[in-house]
């Protein structure tokens, strides 16, 4: 074998939500509770004495302001830009300490 081959996995978060039930808190109230189970869930080879961070990854486009006001009230940032399909798509991370 030649080169070096590496795997990053990582878990991302992704929702829609059909625009009859947008503007009444749905998201906010599923993702709010999917996010306490998901820290909740036990982590392969990490425990909390470990002190290795886990993130929980998700992107929005742009414009899609609900959307990423929403991620951020829940304790994501946003940490990266990127064009996919000729969009902006804004990418965010919620780090485990903050749960």
């Amino acid at each position: 074998m030649a080169g070096v081959y590496t795997l990053h996995p990582q878990a991302e978060l992704g929702y829609m939500l059909h625009p009859d039930k947008w503007g009444v808190g749905y998201a906010t109230e599923a993702l709010t509770a999917f996010l306490q189970k998901w820290w909740e869930l036990p982590r392969y080879n990490q425990d909390k004495a470990s002190n290795i961070e886990d993130w929980l990854f998700a992107d929005a486009h742009k414009e899609n302001g609900v959307s990423l006001r929403l991620m951020e009230k829940l304790g994501f940032e946003r940490y990266t830009v990127f064009v996919e399909d000729g969009d902006e798509i804004i990418g965010l991370r919620l780090r485990s300490s903050l749960y």
